[in-house]
């Protein structure tokens, strides 16, 4: 082994050699309880949409989140010193879901669950569904629409990747993925990468090698595994299933050339006949009634919801009166969310998923709500609106197993009696640590108090030593704020700039409704700012951007403080140099500034009018940094997927720098959606992209990143926690996460093991650029050896994970805390304290890098290994 051989050497070996490079909650909200999933969806494609208005295509978003993973493996390789692996916490909040869309049980073990997240990738559950721990980040797709298991091998599970249901803001698949045991590794199936949105697998009840794939390009079938496929039908396929009473009956719904059909095989997928009906465009769900042969329901996305029955296994349909089934909503969206459940023991009771849930107990005739959308009060029982899956326990048997579970924007609910369960009782949330939240905007307190704003979760409040979630406000959470004088009074908004203040008790609404709402020309998601020069005044961006000095006061009044150019403002900043200086940018890529932000009529200047002026994108401005020291360099990110989308000023906007990077260092040809800067590394800014977190330390001209934090998930907002250099990402997916980016100096690390003459004490001065830093061991053994080892790694040492126990060569409690890559003789024959110096480079590129020393003492009689080691000392180059 080398780790024995090398530490047999280390008291003969010298070097000189320096290192190159290294509250309370409410009852519910007052606030809107729900979204317009239209404009949610829009707000999001706009983001991602180039100059000529173009989403983008599968390739190029594969090609994005291709070029992540080669930054991070890049920067995994060397080991890179920017926001390390350890670095990232997640944070919660671990009582709200988000998105979930499937779920299966195992057969006979039905405490063991799987659920799919959207942006959230593949949960597992052992305690039937009331603890929950992520598996596989699907090395670049988080967005797991459908979970199907093979119903001969509950190991064997299959996860289709992407959301083929019309909502403009879904991640688009990158194929399907197989685990063949039970969901601990994941393997793509390589042919089913150009698939897009996959939205159903199937697999044949009397053949495994079968298996039926629905995605939104066509309906494909594989005879072996998923290993190859063939095109069954043409034309986008958001379902498919198996009659549980015929093993070779199979039905699936199509969409394509502006028409909708069902279509029957009775060849297990291979041949396809096309069934009666024909009725419209809208989306369909369809369930088989297990305890009646040929019977068959779906629920069906017209007119505000219709049920549909077939009693001849699908080829024959009629409407049914189904009196008390509405999905009505202004607009209504069962395209978003439809699922139907027949009970397996009696056919008579169907239950219906569209916004709010409904059952039938006479085969459809009428129904009645039995969970009306809620679910909004955190820690409510009652499900959350918007329903996309209703699954029975294996073991449901009508009698005395009734057990259903249901999946939604709200995460998992599960009601121990499908028969009884009303809308104010019988359900629980199975969602405790179910960390899939997806967050619009976040924001923090020195005191360890976070905030954010979520998809259709309002803002909600954590700390970073209680994940445990606090609602703020409802609706859909947005950019939010904290006050950082009186923590307990904290901003947010419901969608379409509908801006409230929270004071740890209650929540009023402080801005006119005459001048919020869909209509008023503001984004669903509007920019909100707290100066940080002064904690009573807000900007918020609408087609003008408005600014309050009172937001404390009882009755709050804002003025419009911008003109209206007829496009929503999309992002806004304010320099830390100066409340007069704001920079705002649009949905169309304009960009200006002013100089007396301050001012009852502050005067504006066009940097970039979107179109003809200037020279930046003209795609959505979703984000803008102005620099802490010098206020007239700005950087500015953008949407869609191209290159180009951050960019820098050093004069004021007169002329403008792509800084994308270059080979394994640069950013992918994605939508950037935030950007920050370290407050106190010059060079140092963090953005958040639609395929995760980068940095850059040297302004720009490299990027690094890694996927051991919130992994390649869009992260929709960064921010530094005011007075800390604490980094908090709010990710669409995976919840918060924060990252501890200390300044430059030198810590202390890990800890020394005892001698025969006490604890070996390791410190060291900071590490300063073209200075000599002064180091000193205490506790050393009078008159042996001491060696300092010096190494750039604290992770692992030539294939062997760091820390490494130094016990099985004779040394109880010892640990190699670092890389012992350089090794050099502080001294012989030392008595007292032990000193050395060591040289710092003068290079600027020096700054903000890494290093480690840990002293290894000879001590004979400390151990059978004969030697001490002390703690460590992480070292970060400062100017």
């Amino acid at each position: 082994m080398r780790l024995p051989t090398l530490f047999l050497l280390l008291p003969f070996v010298a070097c000189t050699q320096v290192p190159t490079a290294v509250p309370s909650t409410p009852t519910r909200s007052s606030a809107a309880d729900f979204s317009n999933p239209l404009s949610r969806h829009e707000w999001l494609a706009m983001r991602w949409r180039d100059e000529f208005g173009n989403l983008p295509t599968s390739a190029q978003r594969t090609a994005a989140r291709s070029q992540f993973r080669a930054v991070s493996a890049y920067r995994a390789s060397i080991d890179d010193p920017n926001v390390q692996r350890t670095s990232w916490v997640s944070r919660g909040p671990d009582n709200i879901g988000g998105r979930s869309r499937c779920l299966v049980i195992h057969p006979t073990r039905p405490y063991r669950m799987w659920c799919g997240a959207v942006g959230g990738g593949v949960w597992r559950s052992d305690t039937y569904g009331s603890t929950w721990t992520k598996l596989n980040d699907f090395a670049g797709n988080l967005a797991v629409g459908c979970l199907t298991m093979d119903p001969n091998n509950p190991d064997v599970l299959y996860a289709g990747t992407g959301e083929g249901f019309g909502n403009i803001d879904a991640i688009t698949g990158e194929g399907i993925w197989k685990s063949a045991d039970a969901g601990t590794t994941w393997t793509l199936l390589s042919a089913t990468a150009t698939f897009g949105n996959c939205n159903r697998i199937a697999v044949a009840p009397a053949n495994s090698s079968v298996v039926l794939a629905g995605t939104s390009t066509n309906l494909y079938r594989s005879t072996n595994g998923g290993t190859t496929w063939t095109t069954a039908i043409t034309g986008s396929c958001q379902q498919v299933l198996f009659d549980p009473n015929n093993a070779n009956r199979c039905v699936a719904y199509i969409f394509t050339g502006g028409v909708c059909s069902l279509r029957i095989s009775n060849d297990a997928g291979a041949t396809w006949s096309t069934s009666t009906y024909s009725n419209g465009v809208g989306r369909i769900e369809l369930a088989y009634a297990r305890a009646t042969p040929n019977l068959m329901f779906a629920a069906v996305d017209i007119n505000f919801g219709q049920l549909w029955r077939s009693t001849d296994g699908g080829n024959v349909w009629t409407q049914m009166a189904a009196t008390g089934l509405t999905g009505s909503m202004n607009p209504s969206q069962i395209w978003y969310n439809d699922c139907i459940w027949v009970d397996p023991t009696d056919s008579t009771r169907i239950v219906v998923g569209w916004t709010s849930l409904y059952r039938s107990t006479d085969g459809g005739a009428t129904f009645s709500v039995i969970a009306d959308g809620g679910g909004y009060v955190i820690d409510e029982d009652l499900p959350h609106a918007d329903n996309h899956a209703i699954v029975a326990d294996p073991g449901y048997n009508g009698t005395s197993n009734r057990t259903v579970y249901v999946c939604n924007d709200g995460g998992v609910y599960r009601t121990s009696d499908i028969t009884t369960c009303t809308n104010s009782s019988g359900w629980s949330r199975r969602k405790n640590t179910l960390v899939t939240s997806q967050f619009y905007g976040v924001a923090g307190h020195g005191n360890g108090k976070l905030i954010g704003g979520m998809q259709d979760n309002g803002t909600a409040a954590i700390t970073t030593t209680d994940p445990h979630a606090v609602r703020l406000i409802g609706g859909d959470g947005a950019p939010c704020a904290v006050d950082p004088l009186e923590p307990n009074r904290t901003y947010g908004q419901v969608q379409f700039r509908d801006i409230y203040r929270h004071d740890g008790t209650t929540e009023v609404e402080i801005v006119n409704a005459a001048e919020t709402g869909q209509g008023n020309c503001n984004n669903f998601i509007s920019p909100l700012e707290l100066d940080p020069h002064n904690r009573t005044r807000l900007y918020s961006g609408g087609c003008s951007l408005w600014r309050t000095n009172d937001a404390t006061a009882a009755s709050v009044s804002w003025t419009a403080v911008k003109p209206s150019t007829g496009v929503p403002i999309s992002a806004s900043a304010i320099s830390p140099m100066s409340a007069d200086i704001v920079w705002v940018g649009d949905n169309n890529g304009a960009v200006f500034r002013t100089a007396n932000a301050t001012a009852a009529t502050p005067t504006w200047v066009t940097v970039d009018n979107g179109a003809n002026v200037g020279t930046l994108p003209n795609r959505a401005v979703t984000g803008i940094a102005i620099h802490g020291t010098n206020a007239g360099e700005v950087w500015v990110t953008f949407g869609g997927f191209a290159a180009g989308n951050v960019q820098r000023t050093t004069n004021n906007g007169t002329s403008w720098t792509a800084m994308q990077g270059a080979g394994v260092t640069a950013l992918p040809n994605a939508p950037m959606l935030t950007i920050v800067q370290h407050p106190l590394l010059a060079g140092s800014f963090y953005v958040g992209s639609e395929v995760g977190v980068f940095d850059t330390h040297d302004s720009g001209t490299s990027w690094s990143t890694t996927n051991d934090g919130p992994a390649d998930v869009a992260c929709y907002d960064l921010d530094f926690i005011p007075g800390t250099t604490t980094l908090i990402a709010g990710t669409h997916g995976r919840g918060i996460w924060t990252a501890e980016l200390s300044v430059p100096g030198a810590r202390s690390l890990g800890a020394g093991c005892p001698g025969s003459n006490g604890t070996p004490a390791l410190t060291a001065t900071t590490p300063r650029l073209g200075q000599s830093m002064g180091i000193t061991l205490n506790g050393a053994m009078n008159g042996r050896p001491v060696y300092l080892l010096q190494g750039l790694s604290k992770f692992s040492w030539f294939g062997n994970a760091l820390p490494f126990d130094m016990a099985p060569f004779g040394a109880a409690g010892c640990k190699l805390l670092m890389s012992p890559d350089i090794v050099r003789e502080m001294t012989l024959g030392a008595s007292g304290p032990v000193t050395t110096s060591l040289p710092i480079g003068s290079s600027p590129a020096l700054v903000g890098q890494q290093f480690f020393l840990q002293a290894l003492v000879v001590d004979p009689a400390a151990n059978t290994w004969g030697h001490t080691l002390s703690n460590a000392m992480h070292l970060t180059i400062d100017v």
